[in-house]
């Protein structure tokens, strides 16, 4: 609306997780996030679902596939879901100030609802003092007609002209020649499309690709595409080799896949639990119990900073 307008600024830009909660005062407020089809909308939703707890905190996040009719309910199934549903878990999330929690809405274009959307808006501010949505640049939810302080941001496209300025400039400290770098940009760009229905091709994640291809230049030569689970895998070691070293008193090469396994065992167990967070304790717990399980000498703390 015009007052937050005013107090916002007409033409704010958003580059930080610090600059996006600076927008959050406790007062009530909707953020809606719009974008075009795979433009990283989801993404940015659960990274700041993921920030929330240490800007102080506590989300919520509802989808469509999360999503009932009867949104009180709804919230209630998602409190139990991502916090516990046992008395004492429900009786500490009841304690927390609305002001204190951020319900989190995926595609509000697409959830279920009985009342229409801009009612339904409005009731979920009976649940949190900030609602952030997200939603597609074609589907129009007008929030300005709710009455209810608000702001939009679109998110800004990563386009191919910023990929490839991504890979000239990293290319450039490599000393790579023109050819390769050439070649690097279009097997990128083949990547993009093969990819397209499987995950959002990020600047993260496009740096992990150049870098695979940095290491291995016979990958390039040789013509063949790189799998997404080779790149991310490699990442992985790469990560799992640093830390252990820095650990200093077991063989990086040796038990890279170990770790490997204790990482896949644990994200089963957090995805059986419908679990984002684990305890340091039970991690400790878990990495032992499996080296005893399978004879391996593994560092609990070493596993932990991995």
């Amino acid at each position: 609306n015009d007052e937050l307008g005013s107090r916002l600024g007409s033409h704010l830009s958003i580059t930080s997780m610090e600059s996006f909660f600076s927008l959050i005062t406790g007062d009530d407020i909707c953020i809606e996030v719009q974008g075009a089809l795979r433009s990283g909308k989801t993404c940015l939703l659960k990274a700041i679902y993921r920030d929330c707890r240490y800007f102080g905190y506590v989300p919520i996040l509802l989808t469509p596939d999360s999503s009932s009719a009867s949104l009180s309910r709804n919230v209630v199934t998602l409190v139990d879901e991502q916090y516990g549903s046992d008395e004492v878990c429900k009786t500490v999330f009841n304690r927390i100030p609305r002001q204190r929690k951020i319900l989190l809405v995926d595609d509000f274009d697409l959830i279920r609802h009985k009342k229409s959307l801009p009612d339904t808006l409005l009731q979920m501010f009976e649940f949190a003092s900030t609602v952030i949505i997200s939603r597609s640049e074609t589907n129009a939810v007008y929030i300005n007609s709710v009455d209810i302080n608000s702001t939009s941001f679109t998110i800004c496209p990563w386009t191919k002209v910023q990929r490839d300025t991504l890979v000239k400039n990293r290319c450039r400290m490599s000393s790579l020649d023109n050819l390769t770098v050439r070649h690097i940009i279009s097997t990128l760009d083949e990547a993009v499309h093969a990819h397209l229905s499987l995950f959002e091709m990020t600047p993260e994640f496009t740096a992990q690709y150049l870098e695979y291809y940095i290491s291995n230049p016979g990958v390039l030569s040789g013509g063949c595409h790189v799998a997404f689970s080779t790149v991310l895998y490699d990442g992985c070691r790469k990560a799992i080799r640093n830390t252990i070293a820095d650990d200093g008193c077991q063989s990086p090469n040796d038990l890279t896949d170990t770790y490997l396994a204790v990482l896949a065992s644990l994200a089963l167990r957090m995805h059986e639990k419908k679990r984002s967070e684990i305890e340091v304790r039970e991690l400790s717990e878990l990495v032992t119990n499996w080296g005893k399980e399978y004879g391996i000498d593994i560092s609990p703390k070493a596993a932990i900073s991995i």
